[in-house]
């Protein structure tokens, strides 16, 4: 998660910054909305965010192999 500190610095650099917000949240399981609600309501602070998660290059091409 990146913290407000790491937000007001980035808010610094770009004046303009706009909250974008998903609307349709059908695919997400419940757990996921509810921790995006949270992350909407400032639930654990102002401007925490998700970070993307890694996935190895090895779990990537095993699953592009895979799929087709």
């Amino acid at each position: 998660m990146i913290f407000s500190k790491s937000c007001a610095s980035y808010q610094r650099h770009d004046t303009h910054l706009e909250q974008s917000w998903a609307e349709d949240l059908s695919l997400l399981q419940p757990a996921e909305r509810i921790v995006y609600q949270g992350l909407r309501a400032h639930r654990w602070g102002h401007c925490v965010r998700l970070e993307q998660e890694r996935n190895s290059w090895e779990v990537v091409l095993h699953a592009l192999s895979t799929s087709c």
